[in-house]
């Protein structure tokens, strides 16, 4: 557990971020993770020889630009409900002899799962309609639903069907969303 008084620096370091553009921090991420980048410098000085991991345009680092942009979206509602989480319980458990383990399951995830899904549903709504990151980092390898739908408009000019896609790709994010929050039944932590 942090400290209370180190909290505040913590959370710097997760706003941070955000005070960059989107697209510069994506951009970053090409000059990282390009063949004779940073990541390959690293990895020659570790490994002898020359070492070329090519990472960009893989899946692989479509999923660590998603997590770089988009993670502060999940951490936040994240750190308030662990915030808001009522110490004496915690200490509670451990005068009942309960090992760290089992607080976590039966007293800290249950009373810190409304952020956690708040936290999960901002996640999956950024990522599921991003269209920059897989365009800059994933190349032509994968598609994905955001590139598609600005191909629709872009490339092909067959704007009836980007329109479609647009809003089926919208229901099935809001019956996702009705799903998740029914399933967990947030009405019962906040009344």
């Amino acid at each position: 557990m942090i400290p209370r008084r180190r909290q505040p620096l913590f959370l710097l370091f997760v706003i941070v971020p955000f005070w960059t553009s989107y697209i510069v921090r994506t951009y970053g991420w090409i000059g990282f993770l390009q063949k004779g980048g940073f990541l390959d410098s690293v990895a020659s000085l570790l490994v002898p020889g020359q070492v070329e991991l090519g990472l960009l345009y893989t899946r692989a680092a479509v999923i660590v630009g998603f997590v770089h942009v988009h993670l502060p979206l999940m951490i936040l509602p994240i750190y308030a409900a662990c915030r808001s989480l009522d110490r004496r319980l915690l200490e509670a458990s451990s005068d009942l002899e309960a090992r760290p383990w089992r607080t976590f399951w039966r007293v800290t995830l249950p009373l810190t799962l409304p952020g956690l899904v708040a936290g999960a549903a901002l996640f999956f709504v950024a990522v599921f309609g991003s269209f920059v990151t897989p365009q800059l980092l994933g190349g032509t390898g994968d598609l994905m639903i955001g590139n598609l739908i600005a191909d629709q408009f872009g490339e092909a000019f067959n704007w009836p069907f980007g329109a479609a896609l647009a809003v089926v790709i919208t229901a099935v994010v809001l019956l996702a969303l009705v799903l998740l929050f029914r399933l967990v039944d947030l009405e019962r932590f906040y009344g």
